[in-house]
């Protein structure tokens, strides 16, 4: 099967690394590998149509790389992205997608799953406003940048890439993942396969465009004995603690999905090191 869910184009307003972007590069993981935090592949296709959206899948995904990156382990509803960056039966432009992401927010898989819709309009239902006040809120920007190899690495240091490929006819919006030589790593569900991560030859790469995601965090919070235990995050309901049930999680942030005031022994105290630093 073939996508061709890619509008090409970007906007005179938009920016673009290194000519017309107030963004300040930053280098997030060194390595510039993002391999170890790919998400569950999500089928872009259903029996009885396409749904067109790999704008809005491969958005979904790489702020899902980057925010398991940080420790926090989210699903976003690739559905609900397709409805709010207006993607249409013939595909849609990468940025339509990545100001839904600055603008809006992003809805969990959960508030507006896949389920089983039979044609492209069933998929793309307008949300309801019970969906929409459900909306999770991330830091977020981005910027083209160039495709030449050096760019492509320098960049991968700061986040995963969005890149449209192949040349010469590019018809598809993957996350790029690392690069080894000439060779780009990448992240692409749209056939369904159990291998998700895939390669390209750098030079077939027609376009790149680097969103930033970043966890909205308001405060840490420390109590009585000075030692950090936990952050505020944004949630639909306003900012929420985040506790870390243990030493090991504190220093990972995997998966935290307790809320509440966080104690650690029965008489709250703990042995923790007072000196642990968020990596974000």
């Amino acid at each position: 099967m073939k996508n061709n869910g890619l509008k090409l184009g970007k906007r005179l307003s938009d920016y673009v690394a290194g000519v017309s972007s107030p963004l300040k590069y930053e280098v997030i993981n060194p390595s510039g590998d993002w391999r170890l935090f790919v998400p569950k592949g999500e089928k872009q296709w259903f029996l009885t149509f396409d749904t067109f959206n790999c704008t809005g899948f491969s958005n979904n995904n790489s702020a899902e790389i980057q925010l398991r990156f940080y420790g926090f382990d989210f699903n976003f509803s690739d559905r609900a992205m397709s409805v709010l960056a207006e993607c249409m039966p013939n595909g849609n432009w990468m940025y339509k997608p990545a100001d839904v992401g600055r603008n809006i927010g992003r809805i969990l898989e959960q508030e507006y799953p896949a389920g089983d819709p039979k044609t492209w309009q069933e998929y793309n239902q307008p949300l309801t406003p019970e969906v929409m006040a459900k909306m999770w809120r991330f830091e977020e920007k981005y910027e083209w940048i160039s495709t030449d190899k050096n760019s492509l690495i320098h960049h991968l240091k700061n986040a995963p890439l969005l890149i449209t490929i192949p040349l010469p006819d590019p018809n598809h919006v993957v996350v790029l993942v690392y690069v080894s030589g000439n060779t780009g790593y990448y992240f692409d569900s749209y056939e369904g396969s159990t291998n998700f991560i895939k390669t390209i030859d750098l030079n077939l790469i027609s376009s790149a465009l680097k969103l930033i995601v970043k966890p909205m965090i308001t405060t840490t919070v420390k109590f009585a004995d000075g030692k950090t235990l936990g952050v505020l995050i944004d949630t639909p309901n306003g900012a929420q603690i985040i506790k870390a049930t243990g030493e090991e999680q504190w220093r990972s942030w995997n998966k935290p999905d307790s809320y509440g005031l966080p104690t650690v022994n029965s008489d709250g105290s703990t042995n923790w090191n007072a000196n642990l630093q968020l990596p974000f």
